[in-house]
């Protein structure tokens, strides 16, 4: 049984194994990112709401007042920047699992296309 596993190839050897690692670590980078930013709007949504807005007849009463507090404009702030961050890292990972779709499709071995120089004829005139 020795002679069969000593010739075959190692799983970590493989091409796919280094294309999925290589993914894995890819994503990881840019979950950690996106997950910053999920948990910052989450937190920012529900402090405004909690701190600017609270559902009483008194957080009704100062919401005019809270509205344009430094911390409740701040918090609207980075709510915005959340909302927006968010929505774009959409488009990012629409285009980037395009990009990889593409590469599987081409092949990961697939050569460069080369293009070849085209030579004009000379006309008769020598020249």
């Amino acid at each position: 049984m020795s002679v069969l596993t000593s010739n075959m190839p190692s799983l970590k050897d493989s091409k796919s194994f280094t294309f999925s690692k290589q993914l894995v670590c890819e994503i990881w980078s840019f979950a950690k990112f996106y997950l910053f930013w999920v948990v910052m709007h989450f937190a920012v949504s529900n402090l405004y709401t909690y701190l600017c807005t609270p559902m009483t007849m008194l957080g009704f009463i100062w919401s005019p007042f809270m509205a344009v507090a430094p911390h409740c404009q701040g918090m609207r702030w980075l709510f915005n920047i959340s909302t927006n961050t968010i929505s774009q890292m959409w488009t990012i990972i629409g285009v980037w699992f395009s990009t990889k779709l593409v590469g599987v499709f081409r092949g990961a071995d697939a050569e460069p296309r080369v293009v070849k120089e085209f030579v004009y004829p000379l006309n008769h005139s020598g020249k």
